[in-house]
């Protein structure tokens, strides 16, 4: 029987948030153990990783896991973690703009040409590829409704684990913005709410 279609947990560093790190190590292991969940992180942070490396790690989950990698992708909600790897925080969106370009890039093709302040590729090969084409599906980590004018344009899924009222304002948004670019209302992405609950320990409790 399958109950739950897809496991999103969170991923943080070096906080005590109770969630996963080294991201892929875990949904390496979790694609072993399983047939049909869909799997990712949520999120990559994609400022602490090089673009081509982390390109190279969703090919490689996507090809173990049978093509049920979901791709969680976001800029870094917490500064400490961003600077606790030597990133100034203030370049955080820069650099996330420009290597969520070139890890899309690098998963729809073979080479990677890209010019940016933080990355530089020159017909760069890329020989791994994933099985879901062009790439996983998209989900950003959204913590303001001024993000959604990036999501939107990008197409992409969002997802949040701010207050309901929040929430509202960012989904609205969205919403804005998906019809300003003349796309159909049907077609919008999947908008994902994260709430956290404890654990029961037994089936009573549940």
């Amino acid at each position: 029987m399958r109950i739950f279609p897809a496991a999103l947990p969170p991923a943080h560093e070096v906080t005590s948030r109770k969630c996963s790190s080294a991201s892929s190590i875990t949904w390496m292991r979790a694609a072993q153990r399983t047939k049909h969940l869909r799997l990712g992180p949520l999120v990559y942070t994609l400022p602490l990783y090089h673009p081509l490396r982390l390109a190279e790690e969703i090919c490689t989950l996507d090809q173990l896991s049978g093509g049920r990698l979901e791709l969680g992708v976001g800029r870094g909600v917490s500064p400490l973690e961003i600077a606790s790897f030597g990133v100034d925080p203030a370049k955080s969106q820069a650099m996330y703009l420009e290597a969520y370009e070139v890890v899309i890039k690098a998963l729809a093709s073979h080479s990677v040409t890209f010019r940016g302040e933080h990355y530089s590729f020159d017909d760069t090969p890329f020989i791994l590829e994933p099985v879901q084409k062009p790439h996983p599906p998209l989900w950003y980590g959204v913590f303001n409704a001024e993000s959604t004018e990036w999501a939107a344009g990008a197409g992409v899924n969002v997802v949040t684990n701010l207050p309901a009222a929040a929430v509202r304002a960012i989904t609205d948004r969205y919403r804005e913005h998906w019809a300003k670019l003349g796309r159909n209302p049907g077609r919008i992405p999947f908008m994902g709410i994260r709430r956290t609950s404890p654990t029961p320990r037994t089936s009573t409790e549940s």
